[in-house]
């Protein structure tokens, strides 16, 4: 038997286990409840894990609407719904920073808001404001951050 012959009977066998083995279900578990629309996720330098969250806009009771530029026929509505959360080890949700901008569709949904948050080499936080919905073209400016 040569080399050759070697090396392919081996290419063979491996292709074969690798193909045979089927593909386990992933299980997933709830972690967190209650964030509205969460985009970004950064753990801090504390450790802790933050959460950007784009909010619902304003529903359709809000006075503050625009005609959609990519839905015909519906408005977006504005609202204060943005934020920034803390999640701890056991599931829970603490505001850290509220009443960021969002625009949404009266549900909430194609929520556009806070999209990201980072920390520098110092550990400021920073959080990263998307201002349009499809990331393709989202131009996103750094409007504050955390820490004032």
């Amino acid at each position: 038997m040569n080399i050759n012959h070697s090396v392919c009977s081996l290419a063979v066998t491996c292709l074969f286990f690798s193909i045979t083995n089927t593909a386990q279900a992933a299980t997933f578990t709830r972690f967190a409840e209650g964030l509205q629309n969460a985009r970004g996720l950064t753990f801090g330098p504390d450790g802790e894990l933050y959460v950007a969250e784009a909010g619902i806009g304003g529903g359709s009771t809000s006075s503050s609407s625009i005609p959609s530029p990519n839905i015909p026929g519906l408005d977006l509505y504005l609202g204060n719904t943005g934020a920034v959360s803390k999640v701890s080890p056991d599931g829970t949700v603490t505001p850290v920073l509220t009443g960021l901008s969002s625009l949404a569709l009266a549900d909430g949904s194609n929520a556009v808001g806070p999209q990201d948050i980072g920390f520098d080499a110092f550990g400021t936080p920073y959080v990263l404001y998307g201002s349009v919905g499809d990331p393709a073209r989202r131009d996103q400016t750094l409007i504050r951050s955390l820490s004032g």
